[in-house]
């Protein structure tokens, strides 16, 4: 039976830090581990940081290779013991947690349609046919970025790069940021173009390789991520403007229905639109739904009393006319359609934009109004200028 290895999980570096690179491991298997020293460096999403040991003991087993890309914070990465003869029992220890996440990390195979590179070993993906390599990805340059515009390429394929070069330049949340090479190397192969809009955080921008000889073998590579990612298409060119075009001449206007004659009312209109009519009336009209202004009324000047509304009978409603009846609407020329250019907006003002919708939508607002007799002031004013 094997002894019970301390598991060495992958921990979180920086406040912000969700995944995490094994960019070099420090120690070999079978090592002997200082407290303080260093067995790997784990890039975040700030800056490459080196991961030290807290105790002394031997590295037994390496799960996470060297390359491995997007570990989640907690993945265990290697194996430690304290005595150095149990290092050969982990010789073939496998971890399901970990053997399952180091693949599905690493750098994706190539299509099929590439052609076949030289036959060197890649540490980043076993099994596949590329030099070695490393994917760069699109970091946080701000606290609130979630994604980035490529505004620029500083460096084109093929060039060399020094540690501290500038590579490219982001469009953030905040601000157009130059985004730095952290390790000498050489440019085979950019993956988002220039101009590329809304990248998310993670994205491989482009491949840098460690042999000027090894760029060649990069000239088809596609990473599975940027796909389908295009740089937008310029705008068209706007349309020439639309003559319009003198509009038929309207037919002729057909003769209009003769106008029915209005229902006679049972009484005279009432003066002035008021409507006279005893308490007990108008109660029991309110009862029965009838129209006040329909009754004719018998009693002084013109008073419906109730003996009035017990003899009312509502007359029969009037048949609309036919619609055909209606007098056809003149045609009217259709108005020429307009040109616009769509000019997308910055990733600042877009940011503006959400949060001032958001403050709007989810704080509560009220307004203030006062209003001042500014009379003295202006005489105090024209006071003052005279003198």
């Amino acid at each position: 039976t094997l002894p019970c290895p301390p598991q060495v999980a992958l921990p979180a570096l920086s406040p912000t830090m969700q995944m995490g690179t094994i960019a070099r491991w420090e120690k070999k298997e079978g090592d002997k581990i200082n407290e303080g020293d260093l067995i790997a460096e784990v890039e975040t999403d700030k800056a490459t940081v080196g991961f030290e040991s807290l105790e002394e003991c031997y590295l037994a087993k390496i799960l996470v290779p060297e390359g491995t890309r997007d570990v989640p914070i907690g993945a265990v990465i290697c194996i430690t013991v304290e005595k150095p003869e149990y290092i050969d029992a982990f010789k073939n220890y496998t971890l399901d947690s970990a053997a399952a996440a180091a693949p599905a990390a690493s750098v994706p195979p190539p299509p099929a349609a590439a052609p076949s590179p030289p036959p060197q070993p890649s540490p980043q993906a076993p099994g596949s046919s590329y030099p070695p390599h490393m994917q760069i990805t699109l970091p946080a340059l701000s606290p609130t970025m979630t994604m980035g515009t490529v505004q620029r390429w500083e460096k084109k394929v093929g060039e060399k790069l020094n540690e501290g070069d500038l590579l490219a330049e982001i469009e953030t949340d905040k601000a157009t940021i130059g985004f730095e090479v952290q390790e000498e190397g050489y440019l085979a192969k950019i993956l988002v173009p220039e101009g590329t809009r809304d990248v998310p955080l993670g994205t491989p921008l482009c491949i840098i390789v460690e042999k000027e000889a090894d760029i060649p073998a990069f000239a088809d590579y596609q990473a599975a991520a940027v796909t389908d990612m295009k740089a937008p298409a310029p705008p068209p060119p706007p349309p020439p403007p639309v003559m319009a075009t003198p509009a038929a001449a309207p037919p002729p206007p057909q003769p209009a229905a003769a106008p029915v004659p209005a229902a006679p009312t049972a009484g005279p209109p009432h003066k002035g639109g008021r409507v006279v009519v005893s308490p007990l009336a108008k109660k029991l009209a309110a009862e029965k739904g009838i129209d006040l202004t329909q009754v004719k009324g018998t009693g002084p000047d013109g008073r419906i009393t109730k003996k009035d509304v017990e003899s009312f009978v509502p007359s029969k409603a009037v048949p609309a006319a036919a619609p055909g009846a209606v007098p056809a609407a003149a045609a009217v020329a259709a108005a020429p359609e307009g040109t616009f250019t769509d000019i997308p907006i910055s990733n600042i003002r877009r940011v503006i934009a959400q949060r001032l919708m958001q403050s709007k939508q989810t704080i509560p607002h009220y307004y203030l109004s006062i209003d001042v007799n500014m009379g003295k002031v202006l005489v105090l004013r024209k006071e003052l200028n005279q003198v």
